[in-house]
């Protein structure tokens, strides 16, 4: 659709998480950040997200498409899954520990009763398999996922948007080493 600068991504992150309570006491008490703002620019400086070029798309027909994206290099997404780094919404939430706990989740619960319109996600086009990688709006494309999977399909009252940029092969380390370094703040 168009190019955006790391700036207006990052606004655009800012504007769905910053306000929000449980993102904040996230970001504060649990990853031990001053603020939102310091801990989602440490997980975008360990993938070089200021540093890629980004664009917007829409996508299409998101309930077929979101499921099939990777999940990002986040500890309490990627416990779950056998295979790091690798694994589709669609494959982790077939799980029955991931898949009983994020139907239990409130938000992804309020999610799929009331998806926001219009939404966007932001996400990386690995190189090496052409699959793209979510690196934010996880709970948004779980809600999605478990939608297909319960044949009670999310209602899309709006367009959704994907925000994406390019990872390349030699770079795909990113989401290892992010995995293990985690987000929480070193002291």
């Amino acid at each position: 659709m168009r190019p955006l600068t790391w700036k207006e991504v990052f606004e655009g992150w800012r504007e769905r998480e910053a306000n929000n309570p449980s993102w904040i006491e996230c970001a504060t008490k649990t990853k031990g950040w001053p603020d939102w703002e310091s801990w989602r620019l440490h997980t975008a400086a360990q993938l070089h997200l200021q540093d890629r070029s980004w664009s917007l798309y829409e996508v299409l027909d998101p309930g077929s498409f979101l499921p099939n994206l990777l999940v990002g290099p986040f500890h309490a997404w990627q416990k779950y899954a056998q295979q790091k780094n690798i694994a589709t919404f669609a494959e982790l939430l077939t799980l029955p520990e991931p898949r009983g706990f994020f139907l239990e989740h409130p938000a992804v619960q309020r999610l799929m009763k009331q998806f926001p319109a219009p939404t966007e996600l932001i996400g990386l086009l690995r190189e090496d398999t052409q699959k793209i990688v979510c690196i934010e709006g996880h709970h948004r494309v779980a809600a999605v996922t478990l939608g297909q999977a319960m044949e009670s399909p999310v209602t899309f009252l709006g367009p959704v948007y994907l925000v994406l940029a390019s990872l390349k092969k030699e770079e795909t380390v990113f989401l290892n080493e992010t995995l293990k370094q985690g987000s929480s703040r070193k002291t």
